[in-house]
């Protein structure tokens, strides 16, 4: 007898815009099976070989995967995956495997997920989001690694049925790379963050997407325990960060509804993309796009941006989890301005502090303390790499940069120090930019907002931050 349960919502993190109603389809994870083996002697540089071969195998694999998230979304999002061949490399984890083996005499798979267990037991249990977000990429790596000494293919997210919200305790990023948007409806996840690699990749492909629901998992099986099946509708809102389970007819169709309306609205503005966004009195208007990697521009000028008003730049960074180089960010802007030129593209400077956490960040107060200029003012070369790379993409398209949380007459005037000193560099190395880029403050805090025309006299525009 099936039993049928009371709508219910759960809440979560919402990390990417858009609505869906759809079947389930439970994502469930690669979980290896070996025994522990000890070994001869005679197969120790076998057992050595066999690893080394699976790395290199994951290697090939991660490349190719790198290569066609470079060519579909940018080389932005491609940096993703440099970040997890890295990781295949580390000397800890890589050469503590081959060590174990030796040592131990034990087989490869048993001493790489012994050597492993030393970085997850900690991420684990770490209580700072950003580092319990970056046992995705090592789970995913180790998942291709062991599966690749195993000799075992690893579960497709290809076999989703179109139209269906995917169900997981969480994603791998490799694994939301490849999802097909044309096929999956929405996501949620019980793990993960808003910064997390998944949800930079989901949200970059535009498919809506909520994660960090708590116990979602066990409230999704005790469904599917209830209703003896597996085949039932959710609604997944990831606007409002929530998935409803049960949904009511009534709420199926209220959301279908709003669905209808939603397309209906998205073709009208469609059609109106090569037009010129002019007022009934005759005022024009630029309507611009907010973006964060170089796939939205994409997607924005397809449907009629007239260039980009914020670039935030800190999810490069974000990204890759390191600092990026001046050519990396050279490369991300000039083919950001070549996208949108002759239309202005508006690159922030990193704005790190409040929800964007790096690595050894404490700041107690992260929304309104050590964050944004004053963090770039104590870390001169990362700054001044951002200034240099954004001042050489200038010739490539029409830039201009904008300094985030200006509070002070003084914070202005030391950014515009540091502009003229990766000027200077640029000179000295013969590098050709943009003499007369133009300079903009973001007004978003209550000093910017009183001190505004004493910073008009030193500044080209305003961006009021919402």
């Amino acid at each position: 007898m099936k039993i049928v349960k009371k709508e219910e919502i759960l809440r979560g993190i919402p990390v990417s815009s858009g609505f869906a109603v759809g079947n389930v389809f439970i994502y469930q994870r690669f979980i290896p099976t070996y025994k522990e083996r000890q070994l001869e002697t005679s197969e120790i540089e076998l057992e050595k070989q066999r690893f080394q071969d699976a790395v290199k195998k994951t290697e090939e694999e991660l490349k190719l995967l790198r290569e066609e998230i470079r060519r579909e979304m940018g080389s932005d999002l491609a940096e993703l995956i440099s970040l997890q061949i890295a990781l295949l490399f580390d000397q800890d984890l890589y050469n503590g495997t081959i060590n174990l083996i030796e040592s131990e005499r034990r087989n490869a798979e048993y001493a790489y997920s012994k050597v492993l267990n030393r970085y997850i037991v900690p991420l684990n249990e770490a209580k700072t989001p950003y580092f319990r977000e970056r046992l995705a990429d090592i789970m995913d790596v180790s998942s291709r690694v062991l599966s690749n000494i195993l000799g075992v293919e690893l579960p497709s997210i290809y076999e989703v049925t179109a139209g269906s919200i995917v169900i997981a305790y969480d994603l791998l990023p490799s694994e939301a790379a490849l999802l097909d948007r044309n096929r999956v409806a929405g996501i949620a996840i019980e793990g993960g963050g808003k910064t997390s690699h998944t949800a930079i990749m989901t949200k970059a492909k535009g498919i809506p997407a909520v994660v960090g629901i708590e116990n979602l998992m066990k409230h999704i099986n005790s469904l599917c325990e209830d209703t003896q099946d597996k085949d039932f509708q959710v609604i997944l809102d990831g606007s409002r960060g929530i998935l409803i389970t049960n949904p009511t007819e009534k709420r199926i169709e209220s959301y279908k509804k709003e669905q209808i309306e939603f397309k209906k609205q998205q073709n009208y503005l469609a059609s109106f993309a090569e037009s010129d966004s002019t007022t009934k009195d005759g005022k024009h208007i630029d309507i611009s796009a907010n973006i964060e990697f170089v796939s939205e521009a994409m997607s924005a000028k397809k449907i009629g941006a007239r260039g980009v008003g914020l670039f935030r730049t800190e999810y490069l960074y974000l990204a890759r989890r390191r600092p990026i180089s001046e050519d990396e960010q050279f490369d991300i802007y000039a083919t950001v301005a070549q996208i949108m030129k002759p239309d202005p593209v508006i690159i922030r400077t990193y704005d790190f502090g409040g929800d964007k956490i790096i690595p050894g960040y404490n700041e107690p107060n992260p929304y309104l303390g050590w964050r944004a200029i004053r963090l770039c003012f104590d870390n001169p070369e990362l700054f001044l790499n951002q200034i240099r790379a954004i001042l050489r993409a200038s010739v490539k398209g029409n830039i201009k940069i904008m300094l985030p949380m200006i509070s002070d007459y003084n914070e202005l005037l030391q950014a515009k120090d540091f502009i003229e000193q990766a000027k200077r560099d640029l000179k000295a190395r013969n590098v050709i930019f943009d003499e007369n880029i133009e300079l903009g403050v973001m007004v978003e805090t209550p000093s910017c907002v009183i001190l505004a025309d004493k910073f008009a006299k030193d500044c080209n525009f305003f961006s009021i931050g919402s």
